[in-house]
């Protein structure tokens, strides 16, 4: 058996590229500028579980598709290839680099809500890569005193505890939660979302503690507790993420 094959189907109208590779799960994405939609799925997934898994996400394949094919200015490079915004909080900064010869590797923006620009000291020859991580770094810093906030309010509110707390930049999840130890990830891009956004996914991430599964039980906790979740989660679906 190849370790590795690429087809193409067409599920209600739009083309989908399968890769069946070595792997355990399954994972659906979206590419841009037009859209185009690959699955990444084990070698031995049948075509009737495969179509039955991509329809169940055909409402957030949707909105990825229409975010991949619309032009995102919060994306916008300058002329050196780095970031020209910031969003933090939900709001939209741009930033204004100074360059100067010496640098702490701990700089970071600083922020001035009142003209809507981030002010950014760089060393003239960093690399773009490494200016990328400093500010995913920004992001997780700014992230935690907020998140630990929540995660206490709501430990409270559920009577649960959690375990440790991780903060990382992923791509495809905002969260993540091991039930056995209670550690508890969040994606540090949750940063540029809004306070409301990022406390639907800690309510979330906490609710695997009473339930593991997304199942019907899961759901009738989470609006227990958190009514409007489902709104909360569309919103944070459509977070035009930077960098």
């Amino acid at each position: 058996m190849k370790l590795r094959t690429e087809t193409q189907i067409e599920i209600r109208g739009i083309p989908v590229v399968i890769v069946r590779k070595r792997i355990k799960n399954m994972y659906l994405r979206v590419y841009p500028p037009n859209g185009m939609v690959k699955a990444t799925v084990p070698l031995t997934v049948t075509s009737e579980t495969l179509t039955s898994w991509i329809d169940s996400r055909w409402d957030w394949l949707q909105i990825a598709r229409e975010r991949a094919a619309s032009r995102n200015p919060h994306q916008e490079r300058d002329s050196l290839n780095r970031p020209v915004h910031l969003i933090l909080f939900g709001y939209t900064y741009k930033i204004a680099y100074s360059e100067i010869e010496i640098i702490s590797k701990s700089n970071f923006p600083e922020i001035s809500r009142e003209l809507g620009i981030a002010e950014w000291n760089i060393n003239p020859s960093i690399a773009t890569e490494t200016l990328e991580k400093t500010l995913q770094s920004f992001y997780a810093k700014r992230l935690e005193p907020i998140a630990r906030n929540l995660i206490e309010i709501w430990e409270e509110k559920m009577n649960l505890s959690s375990g440790e707390l991780h903060l990382r930049w992923m791509k495809t999840r905002w969260g993540t939660c091991k039930p056995s130890t209670g550690k508890i990830t969040l994606n540090s891009a949750l940063a540029q979302a809004q306070v409301e956004q990022i406390e639907y996914v800690v309510v979330h991430e906490l609710a695997h503690l009473l339930e593991p599964s997304h199942n019907a039980r899961f759901k009738a906790i989470m609006t227990s507790y958190l009514p409007d979740w489902k709104a909360r989660k569309k919103m944070l679906n459509l977070v035009p993420t930077v960098i």
